[in-house]
């Protein structure tokens, strides 16, 4: 074969490979290699298209050594053009393994080889990989910088594919920088260029791109087009691994139109394409996105798990911008369950690597979230100087940014704040654009409603074909799963109750027998004794017998609540006598706080009473001898009465925060003095709280002792 007939091979495997077609390139190179040797040129380009496809198909070792014998030959034989090549491939392919750091030295080198020899295509190549190293870095200005450079190159070397392909990176950056109309127009720009070209792997990836935008921007209908258009052509083309991006944001949409469902459905099949190819990124991405969801249903335990995980891997490859929206999303589950000092933890690390990769939008959310709990009168800290400076910074950003919710949620969290401060005139100033923004974005969630339905109607046509089917699959599926999770939650629930029911039942049995096999020998005084503690173990029965029942009744809807207007001070004074002498044995003093005038509400007398009662109860169990209880009640400013039940007992960890009101749970404090605890408690005192339109949580730092505090509305 001559040298011209491997040229045209050289040629045509490189169109291959522009049109990603890996393993027709790779049947070319071989050919080049079988009758070349290896000291030309040609040998070495073979060599350097075979480790290119390699790397495009995740065989990352494989390409690694088709580079590394690349560059030894480029070096033994002075081919400087190849040897520049060479250490470029070897830079993508360590930043495909997401190695950073390594990328960066080979990328390093190329360049002083390229600029020391002119080399200006490869210098264009090699700008561009530093650009998008610095991209997943989230080193947004560095990478803008090195982008710029290469699309300048590029245009002098009027390489089009290039050219579209570093336009449409650019959009990334200036979306992330929150430059809208800039990244709109590039985005435009580099779909047209490729749509010219027409290689449809980079139509669909600047489909994606544009999607992106339209929404970040909230027009949902456009974005779902571009979705769609790009995963019909990912299909086309093969590529497996990059559909699932485009699945993975049609679930996003969904997310965002409320449509958990929908959205998870779309994040599983994303999720499985990703784990087939080992695409990391792809996983930590759509494990985040899961996480978000999970936050919609109020799982916040699933949502932490997503996030860790989210963050562990972003933390790995080094990227700043992907930690940063992890520790975000952390910080809002913690917003959620009222952990307000975790929350202000993790949203303050958020700023600092925000600020570290010019993300404003990171910073705007931030800084919103911080002034909101800084002026939310159930912390602790709260601080109307610093809230209002927060707040006020905030809609200064999300002004420039153009984010209208977060502007929205800005004004009316200041508005609220100069209420509770009594500065009226502030807060009408606020509370006037806080209602004209939410007529806006009340005019724009509308219009998302009607792209939903026309998003919708679209694709039904679609669904039609697989639906059917889908839907038995899934009805099976769900069917099964649910039966499953109902056995175990039964075994699960007989095996609690057993064995809490074992004991006092063989405590009542062993008296009992004993006083009928021994009664004669007994003194009376021996006889009660005996007596007393087969009452005192029925009695425990009884409350767990009654504790299930009381569970049955909430969950199947049959609790009949007799809501009428209850005096909250005589109420809670009647239940703190009950339980002078539980707390006198356990020599705790019961302190109170009880406002001289009637404090109302509407609730249940009976059920009102149990809450109380449990909370009481708990209090002294979990405290130890010596120590005190507090009972308190107090009129907000708001007109809400909260009823504060604080110990000095251990205090709760993180894991128990996440399982606190539910069944069956066991928290890592204990009771102090070997009392029972069925876990079933402060689930149904959650559940009474919530059917009577109240509000529970609590407020707790190990070592410190519990505070549980119940809100309701104050009618007089």
């Amino acid at each position: 074969m001559n040298y011209i007939e491997l040229q045209e091979l050289l040629t045509q495997a490189n169109f291959e490979i522009s049109n990603s077609n890996y393993a027709e390139a790779e049947l070319l190179a071989d050919k080049i290699l079988a009758v070349t040797e290896s000291d030309s040129s040609i040998y070495i380009e073979a060599l350097l298209i075979l480790a290119t496809a390699a790397r495009q198909r995740k065989h990352l070792d494989i390409a690694f050594t088709w580079a590394e014998n690349a560059l030894s030959l480029s070096y033994e034989h002075k081919d400087i053009n190849n040897t520049a090549t060479a250490l470029y491939i070897l830079g993508t392919i360590n930043q495909f393994a997401y190695n950073f750091e390594k990328a960066l030295e080979y990328f390093e080198k190329a360049l002083l080889l390229s600029e020391e020899n002119e080399l200006q295509a490869v210098i264009a190549k090699v700008c561009a990989g530093i650009g998008l190293v610095h991209l997943n870095l989230g080193a947004n200005s560095l990478s803008l910088e090195y982008l710029q450079k290469a699309l300048k190159l590029y245009e002098q070397l009027d390489d089009k594919s290039d050219i579209t392909n570093t336009i449409g990176n650019i959009a990334i950056i200036y979306k992330r920088l929150g430059l809208m109309d800039k990244a709109l127009e590039c985005s435009k720009k580099a779909l047209v260029e490729s749509e010219k070209l027409g290689r449809k792997s980079d139509i669909a990836r600047n489909l994606l791109n544009l999607g992106n935008l339209f929404e970040r921007m909230g027009i949902y209908d456009s974005a779902l087009d571009c979705y769609t258009k790009s995963l019909e052509l990912y299909e086309q083309t093969g590529e497996k691994s990059k559909s699932a991006d485009a699945i993975g944001n049609i679930g996003l949409i969904y997310f965002l139109l409320n449509n958990s469902t929908m959205a998870l459905e779309y994040y599983a099949k994303a999720l499985v394409i990703y784990e087939k190819f080992d695409e990391k990124f792809g996983i930590a991405y759509i494990t985040r996105q899961i996480g978000m969801v999970y936050i919609s249903l109020e799982q916040y335990d699933r949502a932490l798990e997503c996030f860790f995980f989210f963050f562990l891997f972003q933390e790995e490859i080094g990227r700043k911008s992907g930690m940063a929206v992890a520790l975000l999303s952390i910080g809002n589950v913690y917003y959620a369950l009222n952990s307000f000092e975790k929350a202000l933890e993790y949203y303050t690390r958020t700023i600092s690597l925000c600020e570290e990769t010019g993300e404003k939008s990171g910073i705007a959310v931030c800084i919103m979230n911080i002034g909101i709990i800084y002026s939310n009168n159930m912390f602790d800290g709260y601080d109307a100087q610093k809230a209002e400076e927060c707040l006020l910074n905030a809609i200064a950003l999300n002004e420039e940014l153009c984010t209208k919710q977060a502007l929205l949620e800005s004004h009316q969290a200041i508005a609220e704040l100069y209420r509770l401060e009594g500065r009226w005139e502030k807060h009408a100033l606020h509370l006037k654009k806080f209602y004209e923004m939410e007529k806006e974005v009340q005019c724009e969630e509308v219009q998302k409603q009607v792209q939903k339905y026309e998003y919708e109607r679209k694709i039904a046509a679609e669904h039609a074909r697989l639906e059917e089917r889908e839907k038995i699959v899934q009805e099976l599926t769900a069917l099964n799963a649910t039966l499953a999770e109902a056995n175990r939650e039964k075994n699960e629930i007989i095996g609690i109750v057993a064995h809490d029911l074992k004991n006092p039942l063989s405590g009542i049995l062993l008296s009992v027998e004993t006083v009928q096999r021994f009664y004669r020998r007994f003194s009376s005084e021996e006889v009660e004794k005996r007596l007393g503690l087969a009452m005192s173990a029925a009695k425990h029965m009884q409350t767990i017998v009654m504790n299930l029942l009381d569970i049955q009744l909430i969950e199947s809807g049959q609790l009949n609540l007799n809501i009428q207007p209850v005096i909250l001070n005589q109420l809670i004074e009647t239940v703190i006598v009950d339980y002078v002498e539980q707390a006198s044995a356990k020599n705790i003093n019961v302190n109170t706080s009880l406002p001289k005038q009637e404090l109302i509400c509407m609730a249940d007398p009976l059920a009102m009473r149990e809450v109380v009662d449990n909370l009481i109860s708990n209090a002294i169990k979990f405290s130890n001898s010596g120590t005190q209880i507090f009972v308190g009640v107090e009129l907000k400013s708001d007109n809400c009465v909260h009823i504060s039940i604080k110990d000095q007992g251990p205090g709760l960890t993180e894991e128990d925060f996440l399982k606190l009101f539910g069944r069956f749970t066991r928290l890592s404090a204990k009771p102090t003095a070997g009392e029972h605890s069925t876990g079933l408690g402060l689930s149904i005192v959650k559940k009474l709280v919530e059917s009577m339109n109240g509000r529970i949580w609590c407020e707790s730092k190990v070592g410190q002792g519990a505070t549980f505090k119940v809100e309701f509305q104050c009618v007089a």
